[in-house]
Protein backbone atom coordinates (compact mmCIF):
# COMPACT_ATOMS: atom_id res chain seq x y z
CA UNK A 1 0.00 0.00 0.00
CA UNK A 2 1.31 3.31 -0.89
CA UNK A 3 -0.14 6.26 1.21
CA UNK A 4 0.06 9.77 -0.23
CA UNK A 5 -2.49 13.27 0.97
CA UNK A 6 -4.82 12.92 -2.14
CA UNK A 7 -5.03 9.03 -2.34
CA UNK A 8 -3.97 5.64 -1.25
CA UNK A 9 -2.75 3.02 -3.60
CA UNK A 10 -2.76 -0.53 -3.10
CA UNK A 11 -0.72 -2.89 -5.65
CA UNK A 12 -1.04 -6.54 -5.51
CA UNK A 13 1.73 -8.73 -7.27
CA UNK A 14 0.75 -12.47 -5.96
CA UNK A 15 -1.63 -14.14 -7.65
CA UNK A 16 -3.11 -11.87 -10.35
CA UNK A 17 -1.41 -8.60 -10.50
CA UNK A 18 -3.50 -6.15 -9.72
CA UNK A 19 -2.97 -2.13 -8.79
CA UNK A 20 -6.05 -0.07 -7.20
CA UNK A 21 -6.05 3.49 -5.84
CA UNK A 22 -9.01 5.23 -3.52
CA UNK A 23 -8.73 9.27 -3.78
CA UNK A 24 -12.75 9.37 -2.80
CA UNK A 25 -15.32 6.58 -2.12
CA UNK A 26 -14.50 4.03 -4.60
CA UNK A 27 -11.57 2.10 -5.47
CA UNK A 28 -10.76 1.90 -9.24
CA UNK A 29 -8.21 0.16 -11.13
CA UNK A 30 -4.79 2.41 -12.46
CA UNK A 31 -1.75 1.34 -14.22
CA UNK A 32 1.15 1.80 -12.28
CA UNK A 33 4.01 4.20 -13.93
CA UNK A 34 6.13 0.54 -13.18
CA UNK A 35 5.17 -3.04 -14.98
CA UNK A 36 3.12 -5.47 -12.87
CA UNK A 37 4.61 -9.02 -14.15
CA UNK A 38 2.42 -12.08 -13.24
CA UNK A 39 5.06 -14.62 -11.86
CA UNK A 40 6.37 -17.57 -13.95
CA UNK A 41 5.46 -20.89 -12.68
CA UNK A 42 6.41 -24.18 -14.78
CA UNK A 43 3.49 -26.96 -13.89
CA UNK A 44 4.71 -29.78 -12.25
CA UNK A 45 3.81 -31.84 -15.18
CA UNK A 46 5.91 -30.24 -17.57
CA UNK A 47 9.10 -30.42 -14.71
CA UNK A 48 8.84 -34.34 -14.49
CA UNK A 49 8.88 -34.93 -18.22
CA UNK A 50 11.44 -32.77 -18.58
CA UNK A 51 13.65 -34.87 -15.84
CA UNK A 52 12.33 -38.08 -17.29
CA UNK A 53 14.18 -37.70 -20.67
CA UNK A 54 17.77 -38.46 -20.31
CA UNK A 55 20.70 -36.88 -21.98
CA UNK A 56 23.71 -37.58 -23.47
CA UNK A 57 26.82 -36.91 -21.18
CA UNK A 58 29.48 -34.31 -21.97
CA UNK A 59 31.76 -36.55 -22.72
CA UNK A 60 29.69 -38.84 -25.05
CA UNK A 61 28.80 -35.66 -27.25
CA UNK A 62 32.91 -34.39 -27.15
CA UNK A 63 31.69 -30.69 -25.19
CA UNK A 64 34.61 -31.01 -22.84
CA UNK A 65 37.07 -32.19 -25.53
CA UNK A 66 38.97 -28.98 -26.47
CA UNK A 67 42.28 -30.37 -27.29
CA UNK A 68 43.90 -27.97 -25.47
CA UNK A 69 47.43 -30.15 -24.63
CA UNK A 70 48.24 -30.22 -28.55
CA UNK A 71 51.00 -29.10 -30.18
CA UNK A 72 50.29 -25.80 -32.10
CA UNK A 73 51.72 -25.80 -35.84
CA UNK A 74 54.98 -22.86 -35.57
Amino acid sequence: MIFSEEEVMLIRGWDKPTALAKAGEFWEPFVPEFRLVAPYRRSAKASTKKAAKSTPSPEETGQLDFSLFEALPI
